[in-house]
């Protein structure tokens, strides 16, 4: 079973995402302790991967985050050996990867945050921007202004922090659970004319 450290701070953030990725998306069991500084992942071979705190660290008391000036600023691209692309986008965190052997790994991304920033979507309860419908639009999201819009980051992070652990000695089928496309529609006026008489009405005063 692995043991998976968090800080304190923000506790219910890193809980949630910790279940979302390890219980919900890899099914793999794990212990949560917390501890002092970092994100730590140890293995039963007693390797470890290191996470780097970048984002909750800074806001000690809960939901100090919400506020629209802790959005992510400039969102570099980076390349390592773990990922399954060409390239993944920095949300949170740096490009640098430390490993001396193979019994450990330090991760400058900050995973854990940026998973999170995706899954739960604070950037839209922040950002004040809305359409005629009050709805916030995808053009005002982060990941379109930085061009990730149409792509699985979430499925990539957790791709990459998986490598990471196969890396370390972790024995599992990497294999994510099987993913299923859901379409769904926002239909704001379901009818708009009552009968024929209406439609012609309508029809007639347009021309």
């Amino acid at each position: 079973m692995l043991i998976i450290k968090t800080p304190i701070d923000n506790l219910k953030e890193r809980k949630y995402i910790i279940h979302i990725i390890f219980n919900e998306l890899l099914d793999i069991k794990y212990c949560h302790k917390t501890c002092d500084s970092n994100a730590e992942i140890i293995l039963e071979n007693n390797h470890k991967l290191i996470i780097e705190d970048h984002f909750f660290s800074k806001y000690k008391n809960d939901l100090d985050y919400l506020k629209l000036d802790s959005l992510p600023a400039n969102i570099e691209y980076t390349s390592n050996d773990y990922i399954i692309g060409k390239d993944i986008p920095i949300i949170f965190g740096n490009s640098s990867f430390n490993s001396t052997d193979s019994s450990s790994i330090t991760c400058g991304i900050d995973v854990f945050a940026s998973i999170f920033f995706m899954i739960s979507r604070w950037e839209e309860f922040v950002n004040p921007s809305r359409d005629v419908h009050d709805r916030f639009s995808a053009t005002e999201s982060i990941s379109y202004k930085n061009g990730f819009l149409n792509r699985p980051i979430v499925d990539e992070y957790v791709e990459m922090l998986m490598n990471m652990l196969l890396f370390l000695g972790f024995k599992k089928d990497k294999r994510l659970k099987k993913k299923q496309l859901v379409l769904t529609h926002d239909i704001d006026r379901l009818y708009t004319w009552n009968n024929w008489q209406q439609v012609t009405r309508v029809a007639i005063g347009d021309l």
